[in-house]
Formats: C-alpha cells, sequence, structure tokens
C-alpha cells in the first residue's frame, strides 16, 4: 500500500529535478510519504484503542465498579457492639413538630446480624389489653404472641418509626416474635448481663445491669412512663457512669411467654429483672416501652 503511495510522490520529484527546482521544493515533496506513515500509525493506534476497549473489557470494569458500591450500600456493614446508630425517626421532644431520630445502641453482632437496643424508653403502653370484667385472665396463658404490645409495636411503631425498612429482619421464622419487639429473659441474660455477674452467682435471681438503666423521652413521660433519679448511687453504678441526677424509666416490658395477671409479669423494674418477676402488676398496667429490632449486616 506505501509502495503505491510512493510512486506519485517519486514521479513529481523527477519532474522537478529536470524543470531545475530548488532543494526546498524537494524537502516538501518528501513530507508526502512521512504524513502518509503517520496516518498509518495513528491507524495502528486507534486499532490498539479499540482493541482495550472491547465490550468485554468495558462489562469487567463495570462488573468492578457495581461490586465496590455493593460494599458500603448497607449502613450497618461496619457496626461493632457498643456503638450509637440512627435509624428511623419517632416523636421524643414532645413538641409533637415533628419526629426525632431513633438512637440505637448495637448489643449484639453475629450471623451477619446486628441486635438493635433503643437507647431510650420511647413510650408506655400495657403488654395486654383486658378485653372485659368477665375475661377469665387469672388462669389464662397469655403469649407475647397474643399480646397487644406485639401487634403495636409491629403496627402502629413500626409504620410511623420506619418510612425505609429494607434492613429489619423478623427476629423468628415463623413471625411469632416479629420485626419489632422487646427481649425475653433468656435474652436479656444474654445480651444485657455481664457474664460475670450470671456466671458467678447460680444461687442469684434479680440481675442488674447499666443495660438496663434507660431514660424515658418526654413524650413518653407524657404518655405516662415514669423517671426517676436513684435515691442513692452504688459502687457499681459508680461505674457505670451514673450519678444522683441521672435518670431512668422505672419500669419497661420485656417479652415473655405464659404470662398470667398478678403472678409473673415481665417487668425491668430500677434496673434489674428477676428470675420470677418483680413486684405485684398486672398485665394491663402501663410501662414503659423500649423496642429492639435485629437488622442485617452484610451488602
Amino acid at each position: 500500500m506505501k509502495i503505491k503511495k510512493l510512486m506519485i510522490p517519486c514521479m513529481v520529484l523527477g519532474m522537478m529535478l529536470l524543470s531545475g527546482c530548488t532543494f526546498d521544493k524537494t524537502e516538501q515533496a518528501e513530507v508526502v510519504p512521512s504524513i502518509v506513515e503517520e496516518a498509518d500509525n495513528t491507524e495502528q493506534t486507534q486499532d490498539v484503542v479499540t482493541e482495550n476497549l472491547e465490550p468485554e473489557n468495558s462489562e469487567q470494569v463495570q462488573e468492578t465498579v457495581t461490586e465496590t458500591e455493593e460494599v458500603n450500600t448497607n449502613i450497618f456493614a461496619n457496626v461493632n457492639i457498643g456503638d450509637l446508630v440512627e435509624y428511623g425517626e419517632y416523636e421524643q421532644n414532645n413538641n409533637l413538630d415533628e419526629k426525632e431520630p431513633i438512637v440505637w445502641e448495637v448489643v449484639a453482632v453475629e450471623d451477619g446480624k446486628a441486635l438493635l437496643m433503643s437507647k431510650y424508653v420511647l413510650d408506655c403502653k400495657p403488654y395486654y389489653i383486658v378485653q372485659s370484667e368477665n375475661e377469665a385472665i387469672y388462669d389464662a396463658r397469655i403469649t407475647w404472641n397474643d399480646s397487644y404490645l406485639k401487634k403495636w409495636l409491629n403496627e402502629d411503631f413500626y409504620s410511623t418509626a420506619f418510612s425505609d425498612d429494607e434492613y429489619i429482619i423478623d427476629a423468628s421464622s415463623d413471625g411469632t416474635v416479629g420485626r419489632v419487639f422487646t427481649l425475653s429473659l433468656k435474652e436479656i441474660k444474654e445480651y444485657l448481663i455481664p457474664k460475670s455477674i450470671y456466671a458467678d452467682t447460680s444461687d442469684q435471681y434479680i440481675y442488674s445491669s447499666d443495660k438496663l438503666f434507660a431514660e424515658a423521652t418526654p413524650f413518653a413521660e407524657a404518655q405516662g412512663a415514669i423517671n426517676r433519679t436513684p435515691d442513692q448511687v452504688y459502687p457499681y453504678m459508680e461505674e457505670w457512669g451514673l450519678t444522683e441526677d441521672s435518670k431512668y424509666c422505672v419500669m419497661w416490658w420485656y417479652r415473655e411467654d405464659g404470662i398470667t395477671e398478678y403472678l409473673y409479669v415481665p417487668l425491668v423494674q430500677n434496673w434489674s429483672v428477676c428470675d420470677n418477676g418483680c413486684g405485684s402488676y398486672s398485665i394491663d398496667t402501663m410501662a414503659g416501652v423500649r423496642p429492639f429490632i435485629w437488622v442485617e449486616t452484610v451488602p
């Protein structure tokens, strides 16, 4: 191909020499093959660029970008126990103008999920609502699945607090616990009671923890939750960083099956829980509500 392109310049050069052309014009004639060669090189360069941007390689780059983006999509992907995170909104300051972000504490991370506990007691509700004066509930076994509190948490609270619920997972495969719940006594011992306290006191039936020390929001107080300050600060409370001015909700519900009125009511009282229930209260008592949720931590 180059040979054919060079024949014309050679003929021109011969004619110029015969007609007595100067050297400068000869140089101009010699530029022609140089330009052709550069054009050929440009075509070769273009071929290389095209080969490097073949669809297969472009797809690989796109896949790499997508994989990188997926790693960072889950806001809970890198949480650790003890972290405080904001997720969802609920009325808290009792101004009733707009909802405030819910602050959660991470209390467990396991098997691609994290257990979140509301830092504050957010509302005040009964565990169960007695339907009529004649309802025979003294001998009835009121389970969590049948409780008013489970229904309220998974309907009213859930729809109010979360507009984006893609991370929340049901705590049980059969739906009996729900997506929003309170812990059982067993779970409280597992996740909230220091292992040293529980393991070293086999005969103990009252368990205390700073994780059970929770203040009710102004809105929760307006609904009936009661905040108090400690009558005295015990040495272990000083270790928790609590003072005489620290506020705590007197009572908030936990979850347990087989509840009977005036016999065994699952209430956290004065930052403590008991193996056989604490105090004499009925299941329709108005007490604080401290929600818990499990969320996915994988992308």
